[in-house]
């Protein structure tokens, strides 16, 4: 079988990605049934790398002598069903971990603003709970979109579609139509909403949502900011900027994000429709409420089912402990320059330390996971081959991504620590304040309050 210390010169600087999918050094050997010489373009593509011009593009395998040659693009590897010689089940594409093997996908509506975005998705891939990124684009032009192919050629755990529709009746109907279509492919049991503009300061936010988020409490998140103005309704919705929804409860109630479905609910024209009300959060806040999911706040009893609030939004650049969000980024850009241009300066330093904050978590990540010090539980919980709950509806059970436990690879914490446990006794935790695994290695980087 080939190996890295036989690689042919054309494949010189992908190592590092074959040695991470070893499922793409088999299929580069030339005798394995699905070897192609194309392949070493698709891995060279995956390292960063340029094209090798003397290695031959890839073709799928014709189904029938009568059918044409299929020619995969770069772009095209990871898109699902796999074409030509495919596996037994095409249509669950080619990556190792697929997506509903996360127990939460992010949600990000986009549009224009890619260096945002990268700075966003770099700091959820780096939290204690790593989510599967899910990005709509909402009609970005040529030289951005170009951008987004490139980012999600890089990634295995990003997709990205993209809406181009030639008009909308309310300014806010791009970003309900993306959601539908983001809920619709989302195939995790959880689901995070937020935007281009939330950056988080909390590694473990994610994670923190998900433990509060369930059957009873299908939605939590900021409640949005006040339309007093206009109505009294506002204060029963969840904002959706960092917000949490449990999947299976959103489907079973039939909740939606669309607009025109809340200006039916409320019997208000579209000429009625203005001043914030209806916007993007109204539907799904009255699904919830007329579903028989009051909205309670944090610290309050829950006392039935509800949506839990765990602060408010405001209208304007909104901080906390948890999260900065400089509000309506993309909207300024589009429709209030002025705004925009005088919070130009905010929102680099934001970018900037949001990537700061990325790349300390991460290798903070990096150093407990070799440290003597981490005890096995998170050693269990932060296991790569950790998958979501199992199906079968015990809340103690989870899915081995590596095919370890029961007949249907179902594992509980216990065989996880078991696993993960080595021989020798564990250190003891350092506790004395201010040691490196005790403090927040972005804690310098927060701003002081506006």
């Amino acid at each position: 079988m080939l190996s890295i210390d036989s690689l042919p010169k054309s494949l010189a600087g992908c190592e590092a990605v074959l040695l991470g999918a070893p499922r793409y050094l088999e299929l580069l050997d030339p005798e394995h049934p699905d070897y192609h010489p194309g392949y070493t373009n698709l891995v060279r593509a995956q390292a960063g790398l340029a094209p090798d011009p003397l290695a031959p593009a890839y073709r799928a395998p014709r189904s029938h002598p009568a059918e044409p040659e299929i020619v995969l693009e770069p772009s095209d590897r990871f898109v699902a069903p796999i074409r030509g010689n495919a596996p037994e089940k095409p249509w669950q594409g080619i990556l190792g971990r697929k997506p509903w093997q996360y127990r939460v996908t992010a949600v990000i509506v986009h549009m224009d603003t890619p260096e945002l975005l990268e700075a966003v998705l770099a700091t959820l891939r780096a939290q204690t709970l790593r989510p599967y990124l899910l990005v709509v684009d909402t009609g970005s032009l040529a030289v951005n979109r170009r951008k987004l192919e490139q980012l999600e050629q890089k990634h295995e755990d990003l997709e990205i579609h993209y809406l181009r529709s030639k008009g909308y009746q309310h300014s806010s109907e791009p970003i309900t139509a993306a959601n539908d279509l983001a809920f619709s492919l989302a195939q995790t049991e959880f689901v995070y909403s937020t935007h281009v503009d939330v950056f988080l300061r909390r590694r473990d936010f994610l994670e923190w949502l998900v433990s509060l988020c369930g059957p009873e409490t299908p939605a939590v998140g900021y409640r949005m900011s006040s339309r007093q103005w206009k109505t009294d309704l506002w204060w029963h919705c969840l904002g959706h900027s960092a917000t949490c929804y449990h999947l299976p409860t959103w489907r079973k109630i039939g909740a939606s994000w669309s607009l025109a479905r809340a200006r039916e609910r409320l019997g208000l024209t579209l000429q009625e429709s203005d001043w914030g009300w209806p916007d993007t959060e109204t539907a799904p806040g009255l699904c919830f409420r007329d579903a028989g999911f009051p909205i309670r706040t944090l610290g309050e009893p829950a006392g039935g089912p509800s949506v839990l609030a765990i602060g408010d939004e405001i209208n304007d650049v909104q901080e906390d402990d948890n999260l900065v969000h400089v509000r309506s980024t993309t909207s300024h850009k589009l429709y209030q320059p002025a705004t925009s241009m005088a919070r130009a300066e905010r929102l680099r330093r934001e970018v900037a330390a949001a990537w700061k904050r990325a790349e300390k978590w991460s290798e903070l990540d990096q150093r407990l996971l070799a440290s003597p010090y981490l005890g096995p539980i998170e050693r269990a919980k932060r296991c790569e081959h950790r998958g979501p709950k199992a199906q079968c509806g015990c809340n103690e059970l989870y899915t081995c991504l590596a095919g370890k436990g029961d007949s249907q690879a179902r594992v509980s914490l216990n065989d996880c620590v078991a696993c993960v446990t080595s021989a020798e006794p564990l250190t003891a935790m350092p506790t004395a304040p201010g040691s490196a695994l005790d403090s927040d290695p972005a804690e310098d980087l927060r701003p002081a309050p506006a």
